[in-house]
């Protein structure tokens, strides 16, 4: 092995090149989770009141028609 060679390898533990790629990575995928924990019951509260909106105007529309 060369000289420069040996170096290169000496040095490699303290490069830190690839650290900021790694935190990137890290950060994103615990956005991620998190977006999904909070999506979830968000999505499941919208679709049970879309459902009685749904329910309350079909009541009200049939109650109107009888009326008319």
């Amino acid at each position: 092995m060369t000289n420069a060679s040996i170096r290169k390898y000496r040095l490699f533990p303290e490069d830190e090149s690839g650290a900021v790629t790694v935190d990137w990575v890290v950060l994103t995928a615990a956005v991620a989770g998190l977006s999904l924990v909070v999506l979830i019951p968000v999505l499941s509260t919208i679709e049970s009141a879309s459902n009685t909106a749904n329910v309350t105007l079909q009541s009200a529309s049939s109650q109107a028609s009888e009326t008319n």
